[in-house]
């Protein structure tokens, strides 16, 4: 925004756009009225898996700090009141359980209505390491004072989530916040930024943990990404199917997604018919490789000359019996039968 203040972190919200082909439409509702809010939910939505679009369950929490509170902590919260939200929540990084990490997405409710309402800014901390034990807020910019400056930069309506659907957004375009006259409180620190480069995570990796089961990152995989506003509508009034959303005291601990991915998928349509086919000829050819065997031992010369020689003598008019069984293969498919043999028979059969 052209109003955001890198000092003072006033004006902290952006709009990404990009240039690419996708059937994924972005249906959201925006919160333009915080006052009409029955409940407000700051959730941390992580994806698992970039390939196959897996995601972590959400971590949400439903407590906010006072304004008293909020406001002792950082000047540009006090000038500015209706622009902010805090608490003094955080939830488990994804890389690292040695720091934790702020909610990245602020909801408010109005009945069965969720509205995106805000996004997270930065932190502010007694001292200066965001990853210690110390003290902690974590500030978020609303969105309900931003409406006509996001229409006028996406190019297009964006639907209100309010009561009174007839009561027009006024806040003009180019709205900004005041800044404060004293932008630092001794003692305290505001950090904002990449809060996963201060917990020592290069871009474009992930560490290798020790202690696997204090992380939700498995090692080596490298699509983890942190996307709390892509939440995607079916409608006005509910979230899309799938996103739990609890209030509570405590964020919901994330598991596992047991989902199987489309690549899972692909590789047991293609490995099963394939090794049912490798079974299938395994099979046989064992089965024709075992008949060929056991006629090949079934086949003795000596026992079909023996058979021979008795049929002989039960043919009228033999004078001699003398004859051999000739070796051949035809022997191997058709034993025990003197019709294989009418040429030996008929040699028996003539007289001297």
């Amino acid at each position: 925004m052209p109003g955001y203040d890198p000092i003072s972190l006033a004006n902290n919200v952006a709009i990404i756009q990009y240039n690419i082909s996708t059937s994924f439409s972005w249906d959201f509702t925006l919160g333009v009225n915080v006052t009409e809010y029955t409940d407000v939910y700051f959730v941390r939505r992580s994806l698992k898996n970039l390939t196959a679009m897996e995601w972590y369950p959400n971590d949400v929490v439903s407590v906010k700090a006072s304004d008293s509170q909020c406001s002792s902590w950082s000047n540009v919260f006090s000038e500015n009141k209706g622009d902010w939200m805090c608490n003094n929540k955080t939830t488990e990084s994804i890389f690292t359980s040695k720091c934790n990490v702020p909610y990245g997405t602020v909801y408010g409710i109005m009945g069965k209505t969720y509205t995106l309402a805000g996004v997270y800014s930065h932190t502010v901390v007694r001292g200066d390491n965001v990853c210690s034990d110390s003290k902690q807020l974590q500030y978020y910019t609303m969105f309900a004072n931003y409406f006509n400056w996001a229409k006028s930069v996406l190019g297009y309506s964006i639907r209100r989530g309010t009561k009174n659907k007839d009561k027009s957004t006024t806040v003009p375009a180019d709205f900004s916040m005041r800044r404060p006259d004293s932008i630092t409180i001794s003692g305290y620190s505001a950090i904002g930024g990449d809060l996963y480069f201060l917990q020592g995570v290069k871009n474009h990796s992930v560490p290798v943990m020790a202690d696997e089961s204090s992380t939700k990152a498995d090692p080596g995989d490298e699509s983890f990404l942190s996307a709390d506003t892509g939440i995607e509508y079916g409608s006005a009034l509910e979230p899309v199917e799938g996103d739990t959303f609890v209030s509570g005291s405590e964020p919901v601990a994330p598991s596992e997604s047991k989902s199987i991915s489309r690549g899972e998928i692909i590789a047991i349509a293609v490995c099963v018919p394939a090794g049912l086919i490798i079974i299938f000829l395994a099979v046989f050819f064992g089965l024709k490789w075992r008949k060929r065997r056991q006629a090949s031992r079934s086949w003795d010369p000596q026992l079909e000359t023996e058979n021979l020689r008795t049929v002989a003598l039960d043919i009228p008019g033999a004078t001699s019996v003398d004859a051999e069984a000739p070796p051949r293969y035809e022997s191997m498919h058709e034993r025990n039968s003197a019709l294989a043999f009418a040429s030996a028979i008929s040699e028996v059969t003539k007289s001297p």
